[in-house]
């Protein structure tokens, strides 16, 4: 029988325990199958991190799946859901701004949300923009039932402040997500470090307060405005403490997750800083859209 000669996988595991001098202890399967198991993780381009920038891995043909398939039939249900609302939204009361507005946002974000989930499957902004567009064509689609509803006469008044109040709010979870959330994990969909944590906790604290204050709060809701029959006119006083600890609190965020984009932007290399001006384009186009639709 012939002599089979052991190959040695010269993978980070081998190439790490030969600097260091030592021999390759265990059996070579483990050593092959740590090797096998190594995968550095990537950005939202599907580059390496900078981290594992000297890592190369061969690049693989892979085949549909349906984890590959399904965030484009999210993608497509989502455009089907808000088609279906602008065609049932009435005439009379359509603007075209607000179509164009929503109808860009809403697309850009299914299709890069879909694109980067398959493409970059470990990263979670790719699954995250494409839940915030999701979202945002779902508050559209409420707020047209709503709309219909109310015209129709025959709808309880509590079922038609419900819509509006997941129609207010589902705008402004978008908004917090993209402004904050997304800044603070890009490029690697990770955070600087765990002292940046308090910035997500502030972000989920101020989308509580504001939840709260719209569904207890005085204000009225919906379009056409509404009154709001869950509204407690004692806790009016504590209801815009509320929905003042939203506000500032999503000014705090948004400027502490521009800070972390400018500490990336220093200690990036050129990849990384081309890319985060990429974000910073993006960012400043849905910070003037958001407030304005």
């Amino acid at each position: 029988m012939a002599k089979i000669t052991p190959v040695t996988v010269m993978c980070p595991v081998n190439r790490a325990r030969r600097a260091g001098g030592g021999t390759l202890p265990g059996p070579r399967l483990a050593v092959v199958l740590q090797c096998v198991a190594f995968s550095p993780p990537r950005n939202v381009f599907g580059t390496l991190i900078r981290d594992h920038a000297g890592v190369k891995e061969p690049r693989t043909r892979v085949t549909p799946s349906t984890a590959r398939r399904w965030p484009w039939v999210v993608a497509v249900a989502t455009l089907a859901v808000f088609l279906a609302a602008n065609q049932l939204y009435p005439r009379e009361d359509a603007e075209l701004s607000f179509i164009a507005m929503f109808s860009s946002i809403i697309v850009a974000f299914v299709l890069v949300g879909a694109l980067l989930t398959v493409r970059v499957a470990a990263n979670p902004i790719g699954p995250i923009i494409l839940g915030s567009g999701a979202l945002l064509a779902s508050t559209v689609a409420l707020g047209t039932l709503g709309i219909l509803g109310a015209a129709a006469g025959d709808i309880p008044v509590q079922l038609l402040a419900i819509a509006a109040l997941a129609n207010d709010f589902g705008f402004a979870v978008p908004i917090i997500v993209v402004l904050i959330g997304i800044p603070l994990i890009f490029p690697d969909g990770r955070l600087l470090s765990p002292r940046w944590r308090w910035v997500v906790a502030l972000a989920v604290c101020a989308l509580a307060a504001l939840g709260i204050s719209q569904l207890l709060g005085p204000n009225p809701i919906g379009d056409p405005p509404m009154p709001n029959p869950f509204a407690v006119e004692a806790l009016a006083p504590l209801m815009g403490l509320l929905d003042a600890f939203a506000s500032w609190g999503t000014i705090v965020g948004f400027l502490a997750a521009l800070l972390a984009v400018v500490i990336r932007y220093r200690r990036g290399d050129e990849v990384q800083r081309h890319q985060l001006k990429w974000l910073i384009a993006v960012a400043v186009v849905a910070a003037l859209a958001f407030p304005v639709a």
